[in-house]
């Protein structure tokens, strides 16, 4: 028996709710709607926990997050203990070639994420050596706690503004991301698991300037919104519809990234591959007086998308 490719996507903070496989009416997701019409939908599938941290932790080891009393933040770094085997692992002693791309710094090798894997790459891990190092420095030339903050929002603002002027993300994108996973799925020796956690849909939301035109967001008032996520401002109820458009236009963005990169990776034949579309939890709007996500276990929280599809000949697509 051949054994068969399996791409994982994890999409942070993605709602079932907001695809439209899932009954969505504003067009977010056409290329995840053809997948899922050839495989499997699960339209009752929850997430472990209602953060990254102890969500992926049990998804990818099949435990309970707590198992092993970890609690995996970097204010107390454990590492996944080595009583949870991994899905990279297992598939590694079955031949698989292995790879791991994300800009999530809650799945950094420094919590033992990189196990089993021939290939991790880590965006987010410059970014996150260049913030210790700044801080550091700031630490050294400002004692005053005040002056450390001020110039660490003028980072933040400087951020803001190359996104407004230039339309760099804040995060790594998705398009990045897919478009490195496919370099190195072109070169991988079959059969390969590929797991891609991809964070536009995260908060602050800074999709690409042409899609906001195409969902009818002024770039001006995207700004406010990106403003007052980066720097922890209250957004009023009324501005509410403006972030959920916004977010909409975050799927949007991964789905069109999917629709360029994934055909390619599988040679546009979808018989050898299993792919596996979810999230790691969900995110909230007002629906129980927050908006974002936390701690607390909700139903907008916990259901997550399961789509599972290939292993077929052929599979009609659409972008």
């Amino acid at each position: 028996m051949m054994l068969k490719n399996v791409i994982l996507i994890t999409i942070d903070c993605l709602r079932p709710d907001h695809l439209n496989c899932y009954g969505y009416k504003r067009i977010t997701s056409p290329f995840i709607s053809s997948l899922a019409r050839t495989g499997w939908i699960f339209t009752n599938f929850f997430a472990n926990s209602s953060y990254t941290c102890a969500s992926i932790a049990s998804m990818i080891t099949s435990t309970y997050p707590f198992d092993y009393g970890e609690y995996l933040e970097f204010s107390t770094p454990a590492r996944l203990s080595k009583k949870r085997l991994l899905l990279s692992e297992v598939l590694k002693k079955y031949g698989y070639s292995t790879a791991f791309f994300h800009d999530n710094p809650y799945l950094s090798p420094i919590f033992g994420y990189n196990r089993g894997f021939d290939v991790c790459i880590d965006f987010g891990r410059k970014v996150l050596s260049s913030i210790r190092s700044k801080r550091r420095f700031l630490n050294l030339m400002f004692k005053n706690k005040k002056i450390q903050d001020l110039l660490w929002k003028i980072k933040d603002f400087v951020l803001l503004i190359d996104w407004f002027i230039r339309g760099k993300p804040i995060r790594t994108d998705a398009e990045t991301i897919l478009r490195e996973a496919y370099k190195w799925s072109r070169k991988a020796s079959r059969p390969f698991f590929l797991w891609m956690h991809l964070m536009d849909t995260h908060i602050p939301y800074s999709p690409k300037h042409e899609v906001l035109k195409q969902f009818g967001i002024s770039k001006l008032r995207a700004a406010m919104i990106l403003y007052k996520q980066i720097f922890r401002k209250n957004i009023s109820k009324e501005e509410v519809r403006l972030v959920k458009l916004l977010y909409d236009s975050q799927i949007y963005q991964i789905d069109q990234a999917l629709a360029k990169y994934l055909p390619k990776m599988v040679n546009h034949d979808f018989e050898d591959t299993y792919i596996i579309i979810t999230a790691d939890h969900g995110e909230e709007f007002f629906e129980n007086g927050r908006i974002g996500h936390s701690g607390v276990l909700t139903d907008t929280l916990l259901r997550v998308p399961l789509i599972i599809c290939g292993g077929l000949k052929r599979i009609v697509l659409h972008s």
